[in-house]
């Protein structure tokens, strides 16, 4: 490859670099998930739950946990009071007639129409086999790309953005797990957009110091002599 075809290379990865940022930063800017991370999630009580209920969440809001080893049952409620799950110390079944069932599946899940109303008899199908049943929840985390108000006014301290309320039955009583959703504070600097500019900026110095080059003969090249 010769000095001109190197620089050629050069400033055509150059520019693929800067396309791929300014790409990268559209992304970010129109899919709103760069303020997941600031968002926390825990659990503040287990009203009235009997001995053998343990309840945990993780701290980013992706999953709750709920293990039983009592007797009986426990019945986790969706998000319509209707029976979701079933937890026994030996087992976990899912209701596969809750609208909650398909909601946490999938964002915009299609619900049967037998599943339409709360009161229906559920229909039990059993998912797991040691008591722990764990599900994503919508009541947990988050749901809106856009910021709450007190974060969108101040976000760089911590605030208190919501609360949360799963309920259940433990061998038919009733008990709540609760809990808060918080906003950690962003670190405030310059807007992502700035930094990127800053980038197309060393990224076209690049290409013109590149291409100035490539332009240039070396000057210790010796000419070859022409043959007579």
């Amino acid at each position: 490859m010769t000095l001109r075809q190197r620089g050629r290379a050069a400033v055509v990865c150059t520019f693929a670099t800067i396309l791929l940022l300014l790409t990268g930063t559209a992304a970010v800017a129109h899919g709103g998930g760069s303020d997941a991370r600031y968002y926390r999630t825990q659990i503040t009580g287990t009203g009235a739950a009997p001995a053998g209920i343990t309840a945990r969440v993780d701290p980013a809001g992706e999953w709750i946990e709920v293990a039983y080893q009592g007797a009986g049952e426990v019945v986790i409620l969706g998000y319509f009071d209707e029976p979701y799950l079933r937890v026994t110390a030996a087992a976990v079944d899912e209701n596969v007639l809750s609208q909650s069932t398909y909601l946490n599946q999938a964002m915009f899940a299609e619900v049967p129409t037998s599943a339409s109303d709360p009161a229906v008899e559920p229909k039990w199908h059993k998912i797991a086999t040691n008591g722990v049943a764990r599900w994503h929840d919508h009541r947990i985390h988050w749901m809106t790309q856009a910021r709450p108000p007190v974060v969108a006014a101040d976000p760089g301290h911590p605030h208190t953005v919501g609360s949360w309320t799963v309920k259940g039955l433990a061998n038919s009583k009733p008990f709540v797990i609760t809990g808060t959703i918080r906003w950690l504070g962003r670190p405030q600097g310059l807007p992502a957009i700035i930094w990127y500019l800053v980038y197309g900026v060393f990224g076209l110095l690049a290409v013109l110091t590149v291409g100035h080059i490539a332009r240039r003969r070396p000057a210790n090249v010796a000419r070859q002599p022409s043959q007579a």
